[in-house]
Parts: C-alpha cells; structure tokens; sequence
C-alpha cells in the first residue's frame, strides 16, 4: 500500500492529536500514526485518570483555563461527555481535570475524525527513507501490511524521538 499525504504525524497521544488537528486546521491532508490499536497515549493506555496544566495555578479558588485552542476543546468535550469531568482543586492551588479513559478516547476519535484526520493504528514504523538531509518517504507496518507514506512533512511526537 502507499500513502501520500501533506504531514505525517508519528504519535497519538495528545501532542500528536494537537498537532495532527492543527495541520488539518490548515487544510493540508494528514495522516496520524499510533503504535496502539486506539489513539490515546498515555492518557488512555495507562492508569492516569487526571489532566493536569489545563489550568492556571491560583489560590483563588476560582479556576483560569490556559487558553490553548486544543486545550479548550478538550475541556469543553468532555465536561459535555462525563458530567465527572469538572476542575477540582489541588491543595496547592493546582487544578486537575478527571476523566474516564474510555470518554477521553472517544473525545479525541471524534475529534480527529472531524478535522479529516486519516488516523493508523497498530502503526510500526520500520525506516525512514531520506534524500539530500529531506525525509522523502517513510516504511510502515500497517496491521501487519507493509505500507510506504510519503509526506512534504514528518512531525515526531512519539516521545521517543523514533524518527531520528
């Protein structure tokens, strides 16, 4: 199989889902990679339960959101999905944002679908093929299927750097 497509982002935590959502924000065509069987990361795939910098620190008792688009969209999106899922105040004047993993993955499903985002899980990236320091195509096992992505431009939020 080959793909091509305007920005591969390699990740689908919520960096990857950021900057996936951002791309396509600009029209461009993206194409989002995931190890995992669903996007997530972290906050998914491991027992967080909490997001945490969505809000300034303030003793004030009253809660100021940082003011990112993303992170704006996600509080939004999931005080409408869990009725949980509200700001509760650390005792050092942090706020932290609970939520069930399940709605969170949802959330950021629907999400990704609706900007046009063309997500591969289960995505094993097995080299990166480059010409003149210019990465000019990627080999991925897809599900098992050998698949080559090409891309005017490759944003690594895996975390791991696996990229480079």
């Amino acid at each position: 199989m080959t793909v091509e497509t305007d920005i591969v982002v390699i990740g689908g935590g919520a960096a990857g889902i950021a900057a996936a959502i951002s791309a396509a924000s600009e029209k461009r065509k993206v194409v989002l990679l995931d190890k995992n069987g669903t996007v997530g990361g972290d906050s998914v795939h491991v027992n967080v339960g909490t997001i945490c910098g969505a809000f300034y620190r303030s003793f004030s008792g009253k809660p100021t959101a940082v003011g990112y688009p993303f992170c704006k969209f996600l509080l939004s999106a999931l005080n409408e999905s869990d009725a949980t899922a509200c700001a509760g105040e650390h005792t050092e004047g942090l706020y932290i944002i609970p939520y069930e993993k399940n709605t969170l993955r949802n959330v950021y499903e629907t999400y990704l679908k609706s900007a046009g985002v063309e997500v591969y899980t289960n995505s094993l990236l097995e080299s990166v093929h480059v010409h003149e320091r210019k990465i000019k195509s990627l080999s991925v096992v897809v599900d098992g299927k050998a698949t080559t992505i090409t891309a005017q431009a490759v944003v690594d939020c895996s975390g791991n750097a696996i990229v480079s």
